[in-house]
């Protein structure tokens, strides 16, 4: 018996199965490369979240409101004056801030050296430098957090994997006595 052409058979079944394999496995990379241009572009074209939408119509008002200032001043107690109203407007409120996810992982995490989407999130963080503490010698300091769930979608093996990871998020803040140690927002 001969059994040279069945083998034969086999290895290009095989051989064409390999390669549709690797075909579906670069649609898959195709598509997960589209996904992240997509929401790339949502995010820059202004589609965002009520908090983000929040946040940024009260940076917004403060800007108009600075810009107003400017403008109208004639003397210095009115330029102080305005100066005090914008950052009082400011208050000690969490904000909303974009967080690189690979800074959030564990170093053993079995996502570190995996290309993952997204590679950021957002949280709420009470930040001193975006906050105002009437009090001269007090710091905007969380005073409540919270775990936000995020999941993160990565390719392996031609396959799209999903993990859920948490990060601490502020829920309120408060100005206590302290040293500024944050940069700008």
């Amino acid at each position: 018996m001969n059994y040279l052409p069945f083998t034969k058979v086999t290895c290009h079944s095989c051989r064409v199965r390999n390669m549709i394999c690797m075909i579906l496995e670069a649609l898959i990379w195709i598509c997960l490369v589209v996904g992240l241009v997509l929401c790339w572009s949502q995010c820059h074209a202004g589609r965002t979240t009520e908090a983000t939408l929040e946040a940024n119509s009260s940076t917004s008002q403060a800007e108009t409101e600075l810009v107003k200032a400017e403008t109208n001043i004639s003397s210095p107690q009115e330029a102080i004056a305005q100066e005090l109203k914008n950052l009082r407007s400011l208050g000690c409120e969490p904000t909303v801030i974009s967080i690189k996810v690979l800074k959030e992982l564990r170093p053993k995490d079995e996502l570190v050296d995996k290309p993952y989407i997204p590679y950021k999130v957002t949280a709420r963080r009470c930040l001193q430098s975006c906050s105002f503490c009437e009090s001269k010698g007090h710091i905007c300091v969380s005073s409540m957090t919270a775990v936000k769930e995020f999941a993160l979608q990565y390719l392996e093996n031609g396959e799209n994997h999903t993990r859920w990871r948490e990060i601490k998020e502020d829920i309120a803040c408060e100005c206590r006595p302290g040293v500024p140690s944050d940069s700008l927002c």
